[in-house]
């Protein structure tokens, strides 16, 4: 009996430590996190709204991307405009635009001896933006922790720790930020069932045809740089709410792409499509 005694007072010890251990995990959940961290609450776009904007510049090791306001919509400049893709740019606005709890690691940044511990050169991304009212602002994202799931983050003179930052939006990515469909989401407000009438090298077109449809959906192979280009041929599209679209084929002397001129109630791009693309779209 005394041995079976033993063996259960060795199991009553053994239930007690484990309702210990569950009840100490139980309260442990409650406990914040957070201690030893100095948080702050803060949104790093401090301006108006996305509407207010009028340039933003995305650096990343050297190569940068810079898009700016042209009238109603967003073109990125690299010699030649072509439309950017205002979905994308508002989700980068979005983004910096969330209240964000970040942890302060050093204030006062600038006269700091330990910037290389966050940033280290061609390992940084930067974002700066301008508004229609001169006010400007930039951030600096710098190195990402072991796990990857924080970087650290450089704003207002001061280094924070950065966490749940939507990372897609941190490239310099032509294919990334302008808009592949040269006209039906560049402006969205036309539509091809809105054109009054087209011409096609002078010769007028019905509105519904394919090619008008076409054109609509016209996808472009990259940029085009400004310069003096031989023009081949013309589609002019004239529509209900007196908008008026030009779009201009150009001899770029390339053997596999061929240059398009796109006038949009005056405003200028210069892109490049495939021969196989602009030989449909002209046809």
């Amino acid at each position: 009996m005394p041995r079976n005694s033993f063996y259960m007072k060795k199991k009553n010890l053994l239930y007690v430590f484990l309702i210990f251990i569950l009840t100490f995990c139980f309260i442990w959940s409650f406990v914040p996190k957070n201690r030893g961290k100095n948080l702050v609450k803060l949104s790093l776009a401090n301006l108006a709204s996305f509407d207010r904007l009028y340039f933003i510049q995305l650096v990343l090791d050297g190569t940068e991307i810079t898009f700016e306001k042209d009238g109603i919509w967003w073109v990125y400049d690299n010699g030649g405009k072509v439309p950017a893709s205002q979905d994308r740019l508002e989700l980068l606005w979005t983004e910096l635009s969330k209240k964000r709890e970040l942890n302060l690691l050093e204030k006062n940044a600038a006269s700091s001896k330990n910037l290389e511990n966050y940033f280290e050169e061609g390992n940084t991304f930067s974002i700066s933006w301008l508004d229609f009212d001169g006010n400007t602002d930039e951030i600096v994202f710098g190195k990402s922790n072991f796990a990857g799931t924080s970087r650290s983050l450089y704003f207002g003179n001061n280094i924070y720790e950065i966490t749940g930052f939507n990372e897609t939006v941190l490239s310099t990515s032509f294919q990334y930020w302008c808009e592949g469909e040269i006209i039906s989401k560049a402006i969205k407000e036309l539509d091809s069932k809105g054109v009054s009438n087209a011409f096609i090298n002078g010769k007028a077109i019905e509105k519904d045809s394919e090619t008008v449809t076409k054109a609509f959906s016209l996808r472009y192979s990259g940029s085009l740089p400004d310069g003096s280009y031989a023009e081949k041929d013309k589609l002019i599209y004239y529509f209900e709410n007196g908008s008026e679209v030009i779009i201009t084929g150009l001899d770029i002397g390339s053997e596999y792409n061929l240059g398009l001129k796109i006038s949009i109630d005056g405003i200028e791009y210069l892109a490049t499509v495939s021969v196989w693309t602009y030989e449909k779209l002209f046809s």
